[in-house]
């Protein structure tokens, strides 16, 4: 292996093109041939067993040239995903089984969860453990503002060997992810997902319960087990939609879990959401878990795919006042994507030096460390038109912007923020261009100003920001401000996009001239590759 600034020296023209991003490497050939395109190259321990560190990507044909091979190691995080499945659950044959269940543990997969305020110990709810980073619980236990601080709850794993409960395991929450429609009055769909800090190691004391992926109107319950003892069905239960009634002569606790059978594997099957005490016991009313498959899977996968790997973001909201300047006062817009990194256009940051600018978050200012522009931007176009910018010191007052690893597939609305230092926000719907940037490219065209359409932009209106006309607002300058996916749910602050081409006037649709903004999303793979060459501490 050689270093890049020799490869790229001995033949600029090829290598620097093919060296952009940081997924390929050089390599010497010291004997024999490099093969074809594809071949592997692999490096032997001391033992001589091979591992694969890269494939062929392209060889020039002169004998002493260099080969450029894809860095396999850069994409094991894909190839994992990739082989391990699409669900939350890699196989259901590692979920739910007997063989992890013993006296002192009965139920592997089962946790609860406490609030720790200043010193003073709460349970909060009993929770379901599907994966190493997710667990299952009712929504309705976090209504409360004091609840809805995952930095104060933690997952309580204990044993009850020689009859008292003992913590073996306990670790700290990272997110609350409620049910977009879930509704305390009625207590529909009161179900939530939790996702912790750091992953989950199973053992045989500790695993997850399997969730049921076929037919819910097939997994009918003819005899189960909860976490507090056996239950029978009740046919006459008069609920809100999607729930179930049972019987039980065990106590049964509120926003308990409740598990079923079927053919040698242990399922979640409901959630208590309502407790009656009857002749023969208790009488229980739980949420249908099985008929929620579906959204917890889409909400585990696509919430643990982000591109930086942050968990501390895509909170309630965001701080919206991110910009960048220099002596003159504020330049442009950025987004704010982790405590020492901010995105923004590259056109905003042209002929200046990191020691000329600041970046400003909050009521927080940190000087640059670094810029970072996109080695293919074009200024006369805006092809590529996005910078990296690295903070010195880092502006941990305002929650960062999360950013997709792959396209979302749930439903959303693209929302666009126009800030401004007052009280008053202007957030507006960005329906997109019918036509795409080939027909924004050319009504911008009759302005006089080229757009590359290529990829890296989308562009579309901003539907009522008409009726904001004569507003002086509608005149400022919002280059690099964000567009962002709104799930519906009170937690979408995935960022899209950022604002390329400032008009005129944002309210003003005479010229019939769309708004333009670069596709951030489409960078994905720059941004990771630039971000994670900086210090972990970034």
């Amino acid at each position: 292996i050689v270093s890049r600034s020799n490869c790229r020296n001995s033949a600029a023209g090829f290598y620097t093109e093919h060296l952009v991003e940081k997924k390929k490497f050089c390599a010497e050939r010291l004997n024999g041939s490099f093969g074809s395109t594809g071949g592997g190259f692999y490096i032997a321990d001391k033992e001589g067993n091979l591992s694969l560190r890269g494939i062929v990507s392209s060889v020039k044909v002169k004998p002493d040239g260099y080969a450029l091979f894809t860095d396999v190691a850069s994409y094991l995080p894909w190839i994992q995903e990739q082989i391990g499945g699409t669900n939350v659950q890699t196989t259901l044959s590692e979920c739910g089984k007997k063989a992890a269940i013993d006296a002192g543990r009965p139920w592997p997969w089962q946790g609860q969860v406490y609030r720790n305020d200043s010193g003073s110990i709460q349970r909060v709810s009993s929770v379901a453990i599907i994966s190493e980073l997710f667990l299952v619980s009712p929504a309705g236990v976090y209504s409360s503002s004091e609840l809805r601080d995952p930095t104060q709850l933690s997952l309580t794993i204990t044993s009850h060997e020689s009859r008292q409960a003992q913590v073996f395991h306990s670790q700290r929450i990272g997110k609350i992810v409620r049910h977009e429609k879930f509704y305390p009055e009625s207590g529909s769909n009161n179900i939530a997902l939790l996702q912790l800090q750091t992953p989950l190691k199973f053992s045989e004391r500790l695993s997850p319960i399997c969730l049921w992926r076929g037919d819910p109107r097939e997994f009918n319950i003819e005899l189960g087990r909860g976490g507090t003892g056996g239950f029978t069905p009740v046919k006459d239960c008069d609920g809100p939609q999607n729930h179930f009634c049972i019987e039980t002569s065990a106590p049964v606790a509120w926003n308990d879990t409740f598990y079923s059978e079927r053919d040698g594997s242990w399922y979640l099957k409901g959630i208590t959401a309502n407790v009656s005490m009857g002749e023969n016991g208790s009488r229980a009313m739980l949420l249908d878990v099985p008929r929620y498959t579906e959204w917890i899977d889409e909400n585990s996968i696509f919430r643990r795919k982000n591109l930086l790997g942050n968990l501390n973001c895509a909170k309630r909201f965001i701080n919206d006042y991110t910009f960048i300047s220099d002596a003159a006062g504020k330049k442009c817009f950025a987004a704010h994507i982790k405590p020492t990194i901010l995105l923004t256009t590259a056109t905003c940051l042209e002929n200046v030096t990191a020691s000329e600018i600041t970046g400003t978050s909050g009521n927080q200012t940190s000087s640059v460390k670094s810029i970072h522009v996109h080695p293919r931007f074009n200024s006369c176009n805006h092809a590529n038109n996005i910078a990296i910018v690295q903070l010195g010191q880092p502006l941990d007052s305002a929650t960062p912007f999360c950013l997709h690893l792959d396209p979302p597939k749930r439903k959303f609305r693209l929302r666009s923020l126009l800030p401004n230092r007052g009280f008053e926000r202007h957030f507006y719907d960005l329906a997109l261009s019918p036509g795409g940037m080939l027909e924004c490219a050319d009504q911008w065209r009759r302005e006089g100003v080229e757009l590359d359409t290529s990829g890296g932009h989308l562009c579309g209106e901003l539907e009522g920001i008409a009726e904001n006309r004569g507003d002086p607002f509608c005149t400022e300058k919002f280059e690099g401000s964000s567009l962002y996916y709104d799930y519906g749910d009170g937690q979408g602050v995935y960022l899209r996009g950022l604002l390329d081409l400032d008009k005129r006037n944002h309210c003003e649709k005479l010229l019939e001239l769309p708004e333009v903004y670069v596709d951030v999303t489409f960078y994905a793979e720059w941004i990771r590759d630039i971000v994670g060459a900086f210090r972990e501490d970034s």
